[in-house]
Formats: structure tokens, sequence, C-alpha cells
């Protein structure tokens, strides 16, 4: 009997502090991204949470890369707010990017096609509030062409403009 006491003693805060570090964290995939903007993706947090939004780009083969635009704002509701509220943005290779402590954004990342995850972390204030507090996301994506989409456009630009002029010389003015 003595074995099963100190069996449950040692197992019981074990499966509560294995509980308590997964209900702050959070892996949401988001898919694929669009052009324009994603979201905003809102989350609620009563404990310390370490999240992570996995999503990826794939615009084709005209384009190359993005340009990306990432906002994360403390929503500041009800008096509820997340003081250190921090981002990180990884490739899938766990490469780190980018980092941005407080309510700001990531402006003008030239990201690639393929796949990504943003780490946002903080503890919500007050403490242990079963109100919690919220935070949200927003994706704003802009594609880049590749140079060679540029050349054809000049190109064909130049075309009509050569057969504009040419039209115009045949009509004598």
């Amino acid at each position: 009997m003595n074995k099963l006491t100190k069996l449950v003693t040692v197992a019981i805060p074990l499966a509560f502090s294995l509980y308590s570090s997964i209900a702050g964290a959070t892996n949401v995939n988001l898919g694929t991204l669009a052009a324009g903007g994603n979201g905003p993706f809102y989350e609620l947090e009563t404990v310390a949470f370490d999240d992570n939004y996995s999503f990826n780009f794939n615009f084709g083969p005209a384009f190359s890369s993005a340009n990306v635009n990432i906002q994360f704002d403390d929503l500041l509701v009800g008096g509820h707010s997340i003081p250190n509220l921090a981002a990180s943005l990884y490739d899938s290779g766990n490469n780190f990017i980018s980092a941005l402590a407080g309510n700001n954004a990531f402006n003008n990342i030239l990201l690639s096609n393929g796949s990504y995850y943003l780490n946002i972390t903080g503890t919500p204030l007050p403490a242990a509030d079963p109100n919690g507090a919220e935070f949200g996301v927003h994706f704003e994506v802009t594609p880049v062409p590749e140079p060679e989409t540029y050349a054809l456009m000049l190109a064909g630009l130049g075309l009509i403009g050569f057969t504009a002029r040419r039209r115009t010389n045949k009509l004598g003015v």
C-alpha cells in the first residue's frame, strides 16, 4: 500500500503539470495563404501560451515570392491584456526569419513559395482570469512577379506602341 501511495503522490502532480503545459500551447494550420488579406485570426488565452500558426505560399511559376505584412495585436478586451506579447517568424526548417515584441507588425517581409510558421507567446493579465485576454493575427500578402513576367509585359507594351505608331503613319497623320 505504501508503494501505491507514493505512486499516486507522484502521478497526480505530474498529470496536472503535463495538462497545464499543453493547455497553453496551440498549433493552428492556416493552410495556403492567398493573395490579399488573410484573417484576422483570433485567439483567447487564459494562461501563459506559446502558439504556432503554420502556413504556406504557392503562387505558381509566375511568382517566386510574396511581399508579406503580418500584424499581431493585443486586443485589450475588457481591461485584459497581454503586455509581453511577442512573435517570431520561422521557415519550415526552423530557421529564424524575424521577431517583434508588443503590438506591432512584420512589414514587407519577402518570403518565397514554401512553408512557414509564426510563433506567438505571452501571458495574459490579470493572471488566471477565466475571461482571459485575446490577440489577433492578420496576414496581407502581395505576390511579386518573376523578372520574366515584367519583361513579357514590357515587350507587349512595346508591340502595342509600335503597332499604334505604324497605324498613324499609314493614315498620314
